[in-house]
């Protein structure tokens, strides 16, 4: 069994897509070999006489996979163990997300979402449903020749327009822009930027007068691993994070600057992996103080 020490894998970007959008596979979830389930269960820990030790669950995950690699069913865990949330996942024969399942920790209904896609594999419609089966939202996705992203416009469930995203390209650069516009104010949320290998680049927050009100900046290395992020609120940064990777891609290091209280974190993880080089053990830790350890049972096909 070999240890290599590595930095944070848990990193806050906000994204477009609601985390309930987000799917996942081995890939996106770094995953060697066939791998038929994970469970992952999260401590808080101490150290007892130079020995790291578990006190007590902070929370935990359970992700089952098809033989593609993908999710078809993911559930959450909170405190002592107790569910929180259940997914489930529908694909068809090219793996396109057809349907997804949220239910509560008693195993009831709460949300269905359905998806449609064109000739091209591309979302067109989703529609999301609430526990009664009532209609909730639909977004419409609209296309280029069906191809290139152009608009999402997002209804109520009566017919009126509560959201548009619109797609703006720089030919130049052939990086893009997406903006998320009030439809009542006519005024943007919402702008988020990439860059030509389809990087966030930029992440910005606008009041309802249309000020900027808060932004993210990010940067990454040639093979686009994510270096630095900063934090701004009013033109103001109040964080840094910068990221270091090893040779063999593990993130080893971040340090958490925040300017105003003079202050930087530094994190780090341990881990332990199987013969597979999956993870199966391992330590946070915030400034060499060991505060959480997280145990992973791997379940091969």
């Amino acid at each position: 069994m070999k240890t290599i020490r590595c930095g944070s894998l848990f990193f806050l970007v906000l994204m477009l897509s609601s985390v309930y959008s987000q799917q996942q596979d081995w890939k996106s979830l770094k995953i060697n070999g066939k791998v038929k389930s994970i469970e992952i269960i999260n401590y808080t820990a101490g150290d007892k006489f130079g020995e790291i030790t578990k006190m007590g669950i902070l929370d935990g995950e359970q992700y089952q996979f098809n033989e593609n690699g993908l999710v078809i069913q993911k559930k959450r865990y909170g405190k002592a163990g107790l569910p929180i949330e259940q997914l489930t996942f529908k694909f068809d024969t090219l793996n396109n997300l057809l349907e997804q399942n949220i239910f509560d920790k008693k195993g009831i209904l709460q949300r269905k979402i359905i998806r449609e896609y064109n000739q091209f594999n591309n979302k067109t419609y989703e529609t999301v449903y609430g526990p009664d089966g009532i209609l909730m939202s639909r977004s419409v996705f609209q296309y280029k020749e069906g191809v290139i992203p152009q608009k999402i416009v997002t209804f109520d469930r009566q017919g009126t327009q509560i959201n548009l995203q619109e797609y703006i390209y720089n030919k130049k650069t052939t990086s893009r822009s997406i903006t998320t516009t009030n439809p009542k104010s006519k005024i943007i949320e919402k702008a988020e930027k990439y860059n030509s290998d389809e990087n966030l680049t930029d992440l910005l927050f606008f009041d309802v007068e249309g000020n900027l009100k808060s932004n993210f900046k990010y940067s990454y290395n040639k093979d686009n691993q994510l270096i630095e992020s900063e934090y701004f609120l009013q033109n103001k940064l109040m964080v840094k994070r910068v990221l270091q990777y090893n040779n063999l891609g593990f993130l080893v290091e971040i340090k958490v600057n925040y300017p105003e209280k003079e202050k930087t974190d530094v994190i780090t993880y341990s881990y332990d992996f199987d013969e597979k080089s999956n993870w199966i053990k391992s330590v946070e830790y915030l400034n060499s103080i060991p505060v959480k350890l997280s145990e992973r049972k791997i379940l091969y096909f």
